[in-house]
């Protein structure tokens, strides 16, 4: 039965004071390339979050998705290394995939994920008073729906999280992952 009603997709992307999109967004399209990654731009049935871990002076970097699709949750760690041309250009990407399950199961990381707003905290860019910090470590997470996708990232959140809630919200959900999934990040930021 048709009830008239029209889906309407969401997208959430910041913009910078220049009314650009943030270069880790304008650079994620060929890096989901070459890492054979799906984009999110579009959606996803029924939820996928991506947590991508950028590291300031190295090649390499980490990916978690967590996906919940038919009721099953599911989640994969990428470990990834940035191949480089002489000109200083990606030219590939090395990549470790391996498959996860949190140490105190779905129901119990996924309540505690969700409690810490991350599916709806904001960019860091409309927070105010946050940090200005011109260098530094990095999340940037990506969220995706059947109706909606958004982007956000916050830099040196662990930096940043005694004067900012929503940093702390950030560094809280990075905790739960190293100690759900006995995850080492390269660095803790």
């Amino acid at each position: 039965m048709d009830t008239g009603k029209i889906s309407v997709f969401e997208r959430q992307i910041p913009k910078l004071k220049n009314g650009q999109a943030p270069a880790y967004y304008r650079n994620k399209a060929p890096i989901e390339n070459m890492m054979g990654l799906r984009s999110l731009e579009k959606g996803f049935d029924s939820l996928q979050i991506r947590i991508w871990y950028g590291y300031a002076r190295t090649d390499t970097g980490q990916l978690f998705i967590f996906s919940r699709k038919d009721g099953k949750w599911s989640a994969e760690l990428y470990n990834f290394v940035y191949l480089m041309s002489a000109n200083k250009r990606i030219k590939g990407i090395a990549k470790k995939v391996s498959a996860g399950l949190p140490r105190q199961g779905w129901p119990r990381f996924s309540e505690k994920l969700f409690s810490f707003m991350v599916t709806t905290i904001p960019d860091q860019g409309e927070i105010d008073n946050y940090p200005d910090f011109t260098d530094g470590d990095a999340v940037i997470i990506e969220v995706a729906t059947k109706d909606s996708y958004r982007i956000f990232s916050y830099k040196e959140p662990k930096l940043a999280q005694s004067q900012i809630k929503e940093a702390k919200n950030i560094e809280k959900v990075l905790t739960l992952i190293d100690d759900q999934f006995s995850f080492k990040r390269l660095r803790i930021f």
